[in-house]
């Protein structure tokens, strides 16, 4: 789930590029706000990286990755090449990139991911963490109320204006009538790949979402989403329906990975 926030975000200085560089395929200023949303929906700090995937990977290809990115944390994650921690959905979404650029096209990965990325594009060391950071007492879960009571009595409070959500995964049993289809899932986050020093539960509980999807979107995947093999994936607009305790989703878009793959391996041909 994401939401645009209502201050800009930095954009990233321009240096120039070094000779034989690989052609833009995506307006600059088109790919900073695809990079943008990008980065957000991956809470990925390192906005550069990103927008040279846009630019020399295409829009399409880089959402590509977005989405199956998506896929794989809703699944469980990825692990480190050694096998010791879960990798961050950045972690994921560059290891996609880097994968298929290395077996289609060594010298485009190269230009991407070269080494000295972040000096060329002047991104700032990061100040090493204070001795007062390092040592503070940890915020736990069961405190949260006293931060949370301070946040709301704060003025102006935030305003997100634009809020989406998407669901990765199988739909599972749904009931149709001639103007719509509802459907229900379930999610548990896993929360073990959360940044350092943030207070999570102990147990997460299952969210429910009920969805609703117009007779025309339906009508496009209904014979994709009865595939046992394919993985339906929906964005849409959500509200808390308190009556039943769950997330309403009202359905803007839904297609099927297999679906996307194979719109991808037509336009490619």
């Amino acid at each position: 789930m994401t939401a645009e926030e209502t201050h800009p975000t930095p954009e990233p200085p321009h240096p120039p590029e070094p000779p034989n560089t690989p052609p833009i395929l995506v307006d600059p200023q088109r790919a900073r706000v695809v990079a943008r949303e990008i980065a957000t929906a991956l809470r990925e700090k390192s906005l550069p990286n990103v927008l040279r995937v846009v630019l020399y990977c295409g829009e399409e290809q880089a959402r590509a990755w977005l989405v199956k990115t998506q896929e794989i944390e809703a699944q469980g994650g990825m692990m480190t090449r050694d096998g010791k921690r879960r990798r961050t959905a950045g972690g994921v979404y560059f290891q996609l990139a880097k994968h298929h650029l290395y077996h289609h096209d060594n010298a485009l990965f190269r230009f991407v991911f070269r080494p000295n990325l972040n000096e060329q594009v002047g991104k700032k060391k990061r100040p090493a963490a204070t001795a007062t950071a390092a040592t503070a007492p940890q915020i736990g879960w069961l405190q949260r109320s006293k931060l949370i009571e301070q946040a709301r009595t704060q003025t102006p409070r935030g305003r997100a204006t634009t809020v989406k959500v998407t669901l990765i995964g199988k739909l599972g049993k749904t009931i149709e009538k001639p103007q719509f289809t509802l459907a229900m899932m379930s999610n548990a986050p896993r929360l073990d790949a959360m940044p350092k020093g943030l207070p999570v539960p102990d147990k997460v509980p299952a969210t429910q979402y009920i969805i609703y999807i117009g007779a025309k979107q339906w009508r496009k995947v209904r014979e994709a989403v009865a595939n046992p093999d394919d993985t339906v994936i929906i964005e849409g607009t959500q509200f808390w329906d308190q009556e039943y305790e769950s997330i309403a989703v009202f359905a803007s878009n839904i297609t099927t990975k297999l679906t996307q793959q194979a719109l991808r391996e037509s336009n490619e041909a």
